[in-house]
C-alpha cells in the first residue's frame, strides 16, 4: 500500500513538476491558469497616438493580431495537464505550440506597432479626411490600367521637370491623383513645413520684395504646393506599386507639402526649385534642400509602405 502511495506523491511530483517547467518556458501565469495568455494587452503604440486611419489601412495588420489572439484561445482551451514521462512528447508537443504561438503574437503586434508608427508620419487628418471612396474606386479602376511591374524612368527631371508623357501607361492615373492632389487647402488647418498659411501682406519669400496678394475670394493668393512634385512622385521607384490608397495618401502626405505664393508655384510648376529664375538665392538654397530632405523621406515611405502592403 506505502509502495502505491509513494508512486502516487511520484507521479504528482512529476506532473507538477511540468506544469512549473512549462509556464517557466511561456511566462504563464501559476498552476491550473493556461500557459499562455489568452487576452494579451493592448497594442502599444507611441505617446502622440495618430488618428484614427481609415480601416483599410492597417487592415492586414490588425487582421493578424485577432488571428494571433484567437490561435492563443484555442491553444488554451487544450489539455496542459501532462503526467511525465508517460506524456513527453505531448508535453513537448505543448511547449512547442505555446512557443509558436507567442512568437506569432508578439510578430503580429511588432508589424501592427510598425505599420500605424509610419502612418503617423505621414497621415494629416484633415488632409485625408478629403479623400472620398469615389476617388479612391477612380484611383483603383486607373491604377489597375497599368500594367504590373510598369515603371516610369528615374531619376530624369532637369530644368525642363518632370512629366508623365500622354501615351504613358500612368499616364490616366496621374491624371486621376493630380484632381485629389494636392487636396483643397481650405481643409488644411495645420501648419505645412513648420508654417502656418500666410497672410494677405505677408513676405514672399521667394522674392526680394514680394508680398502674398488676394485670390478671387478676398483670401491670400498662396497655393498647396508639392515640395517635390507628383510628376517626380510617379517617377520613384515602387511608387506604382503602392495600392490606391497608399498611393493617396503618400501624395498627399503633409510631409510633402509646402505654402507657395501663386507666382513662385506658376513659375515652379514640376520643376525643382533650383530650376527657377529671378528668386531670392536664399530662399532658392533653402528649397532645394527643403526638396533634398522631403525627397528622401517620400523613397523611405513608399518602401515602408511596400513592405507593408505585403502583409503580416
Amino acid at each position: 500500500m506505502s509502495r502505491r502511495l509513494d508512486e502516487r506523491i511520484r507521479l504528482g511530483t512529476m506532473m507538477m513538476a511540468a506544469l512549473l517547467v512549462c509556464a517557466s518556458l511561456i511566462g504563464a501565469p501559476p498552476v491550473n491558469v493556461p500557459a499562455v495568455n489568452a487576452q494579451p494587452p493592448p497594442v502599444p503604440t507611441s505617446p502622440l497616438a495618430p488618428p484614427p486611419p481609415p480601416k483599410r489601412l492597417c487592415e492586414a495588420q490588425e487582421l493578424a493580431v485577432q488571428r494571433a489572439d484567437q490561435d492563443i484561445v484555442r491553444h488554451n482551451a487544450q489539455r496542459h495537464l501532462f503526467e511525465l514521462p508517460r506524456e513527453q512528447a505531448a508535453y513537448d508537443a505543448y511547449n512547442v505550440e505555446a512557443n509558436a504561438v507567442n512568437q506569432q503574437l508578439a510578430t503580429a503586434k511588432a508589424n501592427l506597432r510598425r505599420c500605424l508608427d509610419v502612418l503617423q508620419r505621414i497621415v494629416d487628418p484633415g488632409l485625408l479626411a478629403q479623400v472620398t471612396p469615389r476617388q479612391i474606386d477612380k484611383t483603383t479602376t486607373a491604377k489597375n490600367q497599368v500594367p504590373q511591374g510598369y515603371t516610369l524612368p528615374y531619376p530624369a527631371g532637369g530644368k525642363q521637370g518632370y512629366a508623365v508623357p500622354k501615351q504613358s501607361p500612368a499616364r490616366e492615373l496621374y491624371d486621376v491623383v493630380r484632381k485629389i492632389s494636392p487636396p483643397r487647402k481650405t481643409k488644411v488647418t495645420g501648419p505645412l513645413q513648420g508654417q502656418q498659411r500666410p497672410a494677405v501682406g505677408d513676405h514672399d519669400p521667394a522674392y526680394p520684395g514680394g508680398r502674398v496678394g488676394k485670390d478671387a475670394k478676398g483670401g491670400s493668393a498662396v497655393s498647396l504646393d508639392h515640395v517635390v512634385s507628383l510628376a517626380e512622385l510617379f517617377h520613384m521607384p515602387g511608387f506604382l506599386a503602392l495600392s490606391p490608397e497608399n498611393m493617396i495618401m503618400v501624395a498627399n502626405t503633409a510631409v510633402g507639402l509646402q505654402w507657395l505664393t501663386f507666382t513662385a508655384n506658376r513659375a515652379k510648376q514640376s520643376r525643382s526649385a533650383g530650376d527657377i529664375l529671378g528668386t531670392d538665392p536664399n530662399w532658392q538654397a533653402a528649397q532645394v534642400a527643403l526638396e533634398n530632405q522631403v525627397r528622401s523621406q517620400l523613397l523611405r515611405l513608399i518602401q515602408d509602405l511596400l513592405e507593408l502592403q505585403g502583409g503580416p
